[in-house]
């Protein structure tokens, strides 16, 4: 079996996450006007306010988080992974959460335990051949780990 070629895909803030946030923060607005402006409403004069705020706290935490979601490089050598940020730190598991085809959610896990959630998505005019290979890549290291090992690999194929 072959093993799929190195590779660095950069990572940044993603495009669909920000569209669901607005998404998201749009319905709980119409939905707090349809609450707040109906006649046989009946709420105490403080609770459209009250829920006014928590909707513009909520608002500002979701974009403060996506302001700070991770940026950087995502490498394969062709037989780990690498989160290349401010230093090159390699990934211990990679699963893959979500896979939409066109948009994949990771959870990376380094040598300090912590984990790390990533959306990856194709950057405008990446080739889809690009885009192809890191899948196959993020695959390929579901199945049979970050490095293969003999009780992760099939029977009869050789790394």
């Amino acid at each position: 079996m072959h093993r799929p070629p190195a590779l660095s895909f950069q990572v940044g803030r993603s495009r669909w996450h920000a569209r669901a946030l607005l998404a998201a923060m749009a319905l709980v607005f119409i939905t707090w006007c349809v609450m707040a402006l109906s006649p046989r409403a009946e709420f105490p004069a403080w609770g459209p306010g009250l829920q006014a705020l928590l909707l513009l706290l909520t608002a500002a935490y979701a974009a403060w988080a996506w302001r700070r979601s991770p940026v950087g490089t995502l490498r394969w050598d062709g037989e780990r992974w690498f989160w290349v940020s401010s230093q090159e730190l390699p990934i211990v598991d990679l699963r893959i959460v979500f896979d939409f085809q066109r948009l994949v959610l990771v959870s990376l896990s380094g040598i300090n335990r912590s984990s790390l959630f990533l959306w990856l998505e194709p950057a405008d005019g990446m080739p889809p051949q690009a885009w192809h290979a890191l899948r196959r890549a993020l695959v390929h290291s579901a199945v049979y780990g970050v490095v293969p090992t003999p009780s992760n690999r099939p029977e009869g194929l050789l790394p």
